[in-house]
């Protein structure tokens, strides 16, 4: 029989029971039907009870949580111990943790020979940590990594013997290029550093005597025509001097000098060229001093609005745009700031006034104005001893003044307490605080709501 039939018999017993109240059969009826009633209830919650482990548990299983899971199961099975699901499920975890294990001390082994030989390879110890490579490689044989550096470890060795053998050709190739050089046969010693430096291209020394011996060759050359490539960089030099390309012009005019040192005409160039560039330096130096003190000033303008200390922004701020005028940004705060004084001024009106006519008022303000905020340590005692008298959780507490009401919120979790405000004025603003620091709606509701 359904609740609701149990439950339309029980009236229809009370209704017996009231016509005729001496009988004990109606009364032993309601009695039978209370008692069917709560064990119905009881095996619901019972039920509910194994169906929240048991999702609990699958959800963890799931997301392979395996310990979790199998706590879970367990949980539901002490619930309903003929069931055979959550034993099932209990077997199968504990199949997966066994398998786990099992893997995770093949992976130790692997790991630990696969360290040993990445160590010996580090020394260059390199028959040893092929054989540790091995090792690895037979633990794991589907693993491509030791493969791949008993490959690199066979190249080395491989290109230890070759590099050996190249190293004779090279130092046979510089002796005789030596040889060559020391007797000023320039040409022929510079074929030879060449092929030595073919057989080791990577090696300075052939090239450094090659660049060496072009420069002799090259001085030997321009010793015939040195006053033909002196015009010749001249009047490079004198085109990028009126294109107004100084830096190039000057190198050309410091090329033509090294050509010829005595010639005045490109050191006067030079000179005309470096004066002009200390000009240009100079005046970058001041637009750069002018913006980093504007930048300076604002950061500190900037900090000092942002700690409410608004007299001292506007003051910046000014200062700022005098030295840039056109900058919207300073002119912006500085409209902020005004409207903020005035509001200021506004919200200290309206408490003096409200402390002068109210006697409730000024107890309140006695309560919500008990700690300087801005001073860390007080702050810090305040919200200490807040934690110590409110109770766990969120207690609220609504002041009515004059021209303003304030909601305080204090939200208490363990040790740690916050102190919560919205200030509503009668004239239309609204302000959030948290622990005297200015927050936006949003963070308050958020963060109250709980």
């Amino acid at each position: 029989m359904a609740s609701k039939q149990y439950n339309e018999a029980k009236s229809s017993y009370q209704t017996a029971s009231t016509i005729k109240p001496n009988k004990a059969y109606p009364k032993q009826k309601i009695s039978e039907i209370d008692k069917i009633l709560a064990d119905q209830a009881a095996a619901a919650a019972k039920d509910k009870q194994y169906q929240d482990a048991i999702k609990k548990a699958d959800g963890l299983l799931a997301s392979k949580q395996y310990n979790e899971a199998k706590s879970s199961y367990q949980t539901a099975s002490t619930i309903k111990p003929t069931e055979t699901y959550p034993k099932q499920k209990i077997s199968e975890i504990d199949k997966i943790l066994a398998t786990q294990a099992a893997a995770a001390a093949k992976d130790k082994q692997y790991q630990d020979a696969i360290k040993k030989a990445d160590g010996l390879l580090a020394s260059k110890q390199y028959n040893e940590a092929k054989s540790s490579y091995q090792t690895a490689s037979t633990i794991k044989p589907n693993e491509t990594y030791p493969k791949q550096k008993i490959s690199e470890i066979d190249k080395i060795l491989a290109d230890q013997a070759a590099a050996a053998a190249k190293n004779k050709q090279y130092q046979d190739a510089i002796k005789k290029a030596d040889k060559l050089f020391a007797v000023k046969q320039y040409e022929d010693s510079k074929l030879a550093y060449q092929i030595a430096s073919g057989i080791k291209p990577s090696e300075f020394y052939p090239k450094d005597k090659i660049a060496k011996i072009d420069k002799i060759l090259a001085d030997l050359a321009a010793a015939k025509s040195k006053e033909e490539q002196y015009k010749k960089l001249i009047s490079e030099a004198d085109i990028l001097y009126n294109n107004r390309n100084f830096s190039l012009a000057k190198t050309k005019y410091q090329a033509a000098s090294g050509v010829m040192p005595d010639k005045q005409y490109p050191k006067d160039k030079i000179a005309d060229i470096d004066k002009y560039l200390t000009d240009v330096a100079k005046q970058n130096a001041a637009a750069k001093a002018k913006e980093q003190l504007y930048k300076s000033i604002i950061i500190k303008a900037d900090n000092y609005y942002h700690g409410k200390k608004y007299n001292d922004a506007l003051t910046q701020y000014e200062k700022a745009s005098k030295i840039k005028p056109t900058e919207q940004y300073p002119k912006s705060q500085i409209s902020k700031i005004k409207k903020h004084l005035a509001q200021l001024a506004q919200v200290k009106n309206d408490n003096a006034s409200n402390n002068a006519t109210n006697k409730d008022e000024e107890e309140a303000n006695k309560k919500l104005n008990v700690v300087d905020f801005k001073d860390k340590e007080a702050t810090e005692k305040y919200l200490s001893d807040l934690a110590k008298k409110y109770p766990e959780g969120k207690t609220v507490e609504n002041y009515t003044f004059k021209n303003k009401t304030v909601t305080r919120i204090i939200i208490k979790h363990g040790d740690v307490a916050n102190d919560y405000r919205e200030v509503k004025h009668s004239w239309g603003g609204v302000y959030y605080f948290k622990n005297g620091q200015n927050i936006s709606s949003t963070v308050f509701y958020m963060e109250t709501k709980k």
